[in-house]
């Protein structure tokens, strides 16, 4: 599994996890389609580059490892979460040291 970095003409972005390019262009098109309504006309790929330093190494690592293609969100702290590309994703952000499990 390797993780692309896809930017549309348009500036709209997305880490992918996929096997190679051609699957990671279908599904960011299909995440693109999702959220904008149409299909993107002209893509950037690229291999992903850990971007900030607050994502450790090992959360790539660790999503590669579970062989899952998709769109990639980074959650601080967590790691990378994978979610099928046709699905909406609302990220909240959340106080530091909050926690919903109580």
């Amino acid at each position: 599994m390797r993780a692309f970095q896809i930017e549309a003409y348009d500036g709209f972005e997305a880490t992918i996890f996929a096997k190679n390019r051609e699957e990671a262009s279908r599904i960011f098109r299909t995440h693109y389609q999702t959220y904008m309504g149409t299909y993107p006309v002209k893509l950037m790929i690229a291999p992903y580059r850990r971007l900030r330093l607050e994502m450790p190494r090992r959360h790539l690592a660790e999503a590669k490892a579970r062989k899952i293609s998709g769109v990639g969100y980074h959650v601080p702290g967590r790691g990378w979460a994978v979610i099928a590309p046709d699905l909406v994703v609302v990220l909240v952000p959340q106080p530091v040291g909050s926690s919903d499990l109580g």
